[in-house]
């Protein structure tokens, strides 16, 4: 048997995030979440795993495993605990702590957001507000300046789709706890706004790093019935957030589990029609998911669920995909639209400062799904879209 061999630059490594392992993040939205009486959150985080003052010794235990990358998280809510106040000693914190993964040998790898906001942003309506993604922005640059040349790889939002349907519809329980559509809706608009903006301010201030957003993306299965329903969660949940990635150096995939979606083929032709339905969708889909995302291996939607948005990331319809595998780590030239928000102000910095966002054309597909390692191959599908093909992982 041939053994597998992988290139002395490929990185082993793993990962936290600040507010799992930290502790302390008081000024963060979660931290609030977690004191409220009604609370969803079995426990608090309290002190966590108290990396912020152990992380020497953690970081030796990484590399002691032989892992040669490290990617944490930082915490916007420690760094700007109010709206333009940046704290300089969370600056300095987080210098030292790169300093020591950089002298443990391991490439460090930073996340600019993991989850959490600071508590003045989620008082705005987090990312449903329109001013969040600029801010968003202004923040990346303070926080790459601040490291400078220490860091060459940057993942400017973690799981966006998860950020969006887990707290601004409500599925898993996050912070803000709304359960309607139309702020799942202005959430996947914002965080699309503010992976762009980010990506911008971290190549402004480090034009040589490598920038990309991690996605969540499940295994997802569906019977005849099911398609329509299927395609539109998935749309909603990963196809906009790595449409919005078109620009990235590289497209981050964490997977966790199949999410199978079974209605019978009786259902098509009707689940098609109501998929046409605005009203339809933001009645019946929202509490729909939150049933799948509640169970997700036995998810049994209703045929009365999920009609589409009509929006620019609402779901396209049915077609076959160009390329079965692997997905491009770098988005190439495509003769289809794609899709964009960009600012209609240009946002000055200020906290007064607020941008709309304006949607180009939409994009006609997505490549596959698997990703991990570029070889410097290219694929071309029958669209006539080009990329660089990936290693699967």
């Amino acid at each position: 048997m041939t053994d597998l061999v992988f290139p002395p630059s490929f990185l082993w490594g793993t990962a936290t995030a600040a507010h799992q392992v930290e502790g302390g993040n008081a000024n963060s939205d979660w931290w609030d979440w977690e004191q409220r009486p009604d609370t969803p959150c079995v426990d608090r985080s309290g002190v966590a795993c108290d990396h912020y003052r152990r992380y020497p010794e953690d970081v030796a235990t990484l590399a002691g495993l032989g892992l040669n990358t490290y990617r944490y998280s930082v915490e916007w809510a420690r760094i700007e605990p109010e709206d333009g106040a940046i704290a300089q000693d969370e600056l300095d914190h987080y210098r030292r702590m790169t300093d020591v993964v950089r002298e443990a040998g391991l490439a460090p790898m930073v996340t600019l957001h993991h989850f959490t906001l600071p508590r003045w942003v989620a008082r705005r309506g987090g990312w449903t507000d329109l001013r969040t993604p600029a801010l968003f922005a202004r923040y990346c640059e303070t926080m790459v300046r601040a490291l400078g040349d220490r860091v060459d790889w940057y993942c400017t939002i973690n799981e966006p789709g998860v950020v969006a349907f887990g707290g601004y519809l409500g599925a898993l329980g996050f912070p803000p706890g709304t359960h309607d559509a139309g702020s799942w809706e202005r959430a996947i608009a914002g965080l699309v706004a503010g992976h762009r903006l980010a990506l911008a301010a971290v190549k402004a201030v480090r034009p040589s790093a490598k920038v990309g957003a991690t996605h969540s993306m499940q295994e997802w299965v569906a019977d005849e019935g099911g398609r329509p329903m299927m395609e539109y969660l998935r749309r909603l949940n990963e196809d906009v957030f790595l449409e919005a990635s078109d620009q990235d150096d590289f497209v981050g995939i964490q997977t966790y589990t199949r999410v199978p979606v079974r209605l019978g083929a009786a259902t098509t032709a009707l689940l098609r029609l109501a998929l046409r339905s605005r009203r339809v969708m933001r009645l019946a889909a929202p509490p729909a998911i939150r049933r799948a995302a509640k169970d997700p291996a036995g998810a049994q939607l209703p045929a009365s669920a999920g009609p589409r948005w009509d929006t620019s990331f609402g779901p396209r319809p049915s077609r076959p995909r160009s390329v079965a595998s692997p997905r491009s780590c770098r988005a190439g030239t495509s003769s289809s639209p794609s899709t964009a928000w960009r600012p209609t102000t240009t946002p000055s910095g200020s906290s007064s400062s607020t941008a709309g966002y304006a949607r180009s054309t939409p994009r006609s597909r997505r490549a596959s799904r698997s990703a991990a390692t570029c070889t410097g191959a290219r694929w071309t599908t029958s669209s006539g879209r080009r990329g660089t093909r990936c290693g699967s992982a």
